[in-house]
């Protein structure tokens, strides 16, 4: 949906592309932890604390999630100029790369033996 929204709004193109990361973080943390914070600021702590310390995830997805939050912050309460197109469909390639990362972690998660009794 995110690349379909280019030719309309570059800004509402990377706020949707956030916003697929910013999903995928939810499930991750329920998955990992148990349960998801129910704020964005939340998520993208818990998310970037479990980023680190699990090496499922790439080093730099926490600090994407979080810069890519301004996307949406802009899109939503700012009215300025749009970004430009190039720095869109790299938000775009770097949300969906963000969400392949957590699908394979998730999945991976899912196959592994149980160590549960």
């Amino acid at each position: 949906m995110a690349a379909t929204l280019l030719d309309m709004s570059t800004t509402q193109a990377a706020r949707f592309a956030y916003m697929a990361a910013f999903h995928a973080a939810m499930a991750a943390l329920v998955v990992f932890n148990g349960d998801s914070p129910k704020t964005h600021s939340g998520v993208r702590s818990e998310f970037s604390l479990l980023a680190r310390d699990n090496t499922a995830f790439g080093k730099g997805m926490g600090r994407f999630l979080a810069r890519s939050y301004e996307y949406k912050d802009a899109a939503d309460y700012r009215f300025e100029a749009p970004i430009p197109r190039e720095e869109a469909e790299d938000v775009i390639a770097a949300a969906a790369d963000f969400v392949s990362q957590v699908k394979a972690a998730v999945a991976r998660s899912f196959a592994a033996p149980s160590r549960d009794p």
